[in-house]
């Protein structure tokens, strides 16, 4: 079932791409449901992480009350707050590094919610990584397993790094708590082979986001970059994956955001993704 990330329906405050709707979240719902999409994968700032509604009871009433009245889902939750500042390294061109303790705070305070799976973007605005890093991530994760187990949570690792880096990362965690946010335009700017990173985490895809990239470059609009998009719906396809088809697709800024959005999901028909 489609969904889309959270604040993609919204101009954005700072002009960054990625960020919590704060002024607007809660008319993302109407505007979602306006356009036939029926889950928002919900977004965490570094910044403001404990403030987000998302962890507030009150708060969370009226985000229910929302979901009740649009007919949206919300099944997942990017940890965007681990690009700024990661748990596992020190972000060099921040200057900013969390804690692995921030991630187990984020776990016991979604209780409340249906959420059932967290993203973790392990991405190139995080800084250099290292062989060293890939072990400091596992160990983290490692650490809360029986945490995330107990809350019935799920975490899928968005890996924009070398593939032999993912089969590691793949054999070493729980298959049944850790497993791969199959981001399609990061693999393909990467110059990855669908087929082959399909195949290593084949049956370890929890999360999917739909995405445009060129070749070593940046996100562009559905269609005009380097995604093969008819392999990869096949690929899907012949792995019966059914699960969460996230749009993260590119931002413009001086295209009205409902409109925008309103052609991916044409786009989207196309290939099947939308029920």
């Amino acid at each position: 079932m489609l969904g889309i990330m959270q604040g993609r329906l919204s101009k954005s405050l700072s002009g960054k791409i990625q960020e919590f709707p704060a002024k607007t979240w809660k008319k993302e719902f109407e505007l979602a449901n306006l356009i036939g999409i029926k889950k928002i994968e919900w977004i965490l700032n570094y910044g403001e992480l404990r403030l987000n509604p998302i962890f507030n009871i009150k708060n969370y009433s009226e985000v229910s009350s929302l979901q009740n009245i649009y007919d949206i889902q919300i099944p997942s939750l990017t940890l965007n707050c681990f690009v700024e500042a990661p748990f596992y390294k020190l972000n060099e061109l921040t200057g900013l590094e969390s804690d692995a303790t921030d991630l187990l705070w984020i776990v016991k305070n979604l209780r409340h919610t249906k959420i059932s799976t967290l993203v973790l973007p392990v991405v190139a605005e995080s800084g250099i990584f290292q062989r060293y890093h890939l072990s400091n991530l596992i160990n983290c994760l490692k650490g809360i397993e029986n945490d995330l187990a107990e809350a019935k949570i799920k975490i899928a690792i968005e890996c924009e790094f070398d593939i032999n880096f993912m089969s590691i990362l793949l054999n070493e965690l729980n298959p049944r708590i850790f497993g791969i946010n199959f981001d399609m335009g990061n693999s393909a700017a990467l110059g990855h082979n669908p087929e082959e990173e399909l195949s290593v985490c084949r049956n370890r895809i929890f999360n999917v986001h739909i995405k445009d990239r060129l070749l070593f470059g940046h996100s562009v609009n559905l269609g005009e970059g380097a995604v093969d998009f008819g392999k990869v719906a096949n690929l899907l396809s012949a792995q019966d994956y059914k699960g969460n088809m996230i749009l993260e697709a590119a931002r413009d800024f001086e295209k009205d955001e409902f409109e925008l959005v309103s052609s991916y999901v044409e786009f989207c028909k196309k290939l099947g993704w939308v029920e």
